[in-house]
């Protein structure tokens, strides 16, 4: 398979490197040349060294001929990124996005039109990764299963990620965005620590049982959201167990046990400006509190972390995140919204 990956961040490398080491033919694209490289060096949960077919700054050269396009960039460059990839995007060919968050294929749908076989979206990155150097990508962990959900055929999903579950409809991955769920509110009843000094481990200390409460307030308000489209989606323990195998009597434990068995030394980011705000609320917390603004349920959580957000960074998020009238949902019902994307 011809496949072409934008964006050589770590997990734009980790998904090539992979990729390549499992026979793909692999193009590699980003607009910062100095990112680039044709050989990655995988440790950790993969081990290996990859070699990439082509790295170019050019949309045009890495994606010609490609069956498929992975988009690893951050949500709020996704459309961007989409519009730049338009043009090259071979008919019928599946377009991935694997970082876009919350609402990711409704957005660049709209972008590429009707010319590609499939549009999907993952609902968790399928790697826990970091920069190890130049060309080397440390995988810290690999999620035993991810789910996919589908705009248009999905023919040909199941070879490219042999790992992925294939969710009924984009609302089902939309709605299962736990980015958002871990980030969102640690981040913001951090913020103080964090720009103290950023010295603590993310999860194991940043989410005390107070926080967690709130996580998991927030995590309710979801799946709120998604009983109102009759969609069913995972809780986060639930997603904990099917994704790594860990489980927890509440929140807290829960994830104690993921800093422990999964996360391990991860220390929360040195500075606020980092997209666990940055992406998660636009791309995350916006869209499902204007969500559930279009459909009468309450997500006063949502809310005041989104004000809350946009005070830190100076950012109004509630105009430039993902609300329903950026994702084509405007004025629609929930028969509308289902409809919209193809459920009925």
């Amino acid at each position: 398979m011809n496949v072409a990956v934008i964006g050589a961040g770590p997990g734009g490398l980790a998904f090539a490197g992979d990729l390549a080491l499992a026979g793909a033919n692999v193009a590699l694209h980003d607009i910062d040349a100095s990112r680039l490289t044709r050989s990655i060096r995988l440790s950790g949960a993969l081990t290996g060294e990859a070699s990439v077919a082509l790295a170019t700054p050019e949309p045009g050269a890495a994606i010609a001929g490609a069956d498929a396009v992975i988009v690893v960039v951050p949500g709020p460059q996704l459309g961007a990124a989409v519009r730049a990839a338009a043009p090259h995007v071979e008919p019928g060919a599946i377009v991935v996005l694997a970082t876009g968050g919350t609402g990711a294929a409704l957005e660049a749908g709209a972008i590429l039109g009707p010319g590609p076989g499939a549009v999907a979206e993952i609902d968790a990155f399928p790697y826990t990764c970091a920069s190890a150097g130049d060309g080397e990508v440390d995988v810290r962990s690999v999620k035993r299963s991810f789910g996919v959900g589908v705009l248009g055929d999905g023919a040909g999903l199941s070879d490219l990620l042999p790992r992925a579950r294939i969710a009924p409809s984009v609302l089902h991955t939309s709605l299962a965005n736990f980015n958002s769920v871990l980030h969102v509110a640690p981040m913001v009843l951090n913020a103080g620590r964090i720009q103290a000094s950023g010295r603590f481990e993310f999860y194991g200390e940043g989410i005390t049982r107070a926080v967690a409460a709130v996580v998991a307030a927030y995590d309710e308000e979801r799946q709120a959201v998604a009983r109102a489209l009759d969609v069913d989606v995972p809780t986060l323990s639930e997603w904990a167990e099917q994704t790594y195998g860990v489980s927890g009597n509440d929140v807290y434990t829960l994830v104690q046990a993921l800093q422990r068995e999964v996360y391990r030394a991860l220390p929360a980011p040195a500075t606020l400006d980092h997209r666990f705000l940055g992406e998660d609320v636009p791309c995350g917390a916006v869209p499902v509190a204007s969500l559930g603004a279009a459909l009468g349920v309450p997500v006063p959580t949502h809310a005041a972390l989104i004000v809350l957000a946009s005070r830190l960074l100076g950012t109004d998020f509630t105009t430039t995140g993902r609300t329903v009238e950026r994702l084509g949902l405007g004025g629609l019902d929930a028969a509308g919204i289902r409809a919209a994307v193809g459920l009925p």
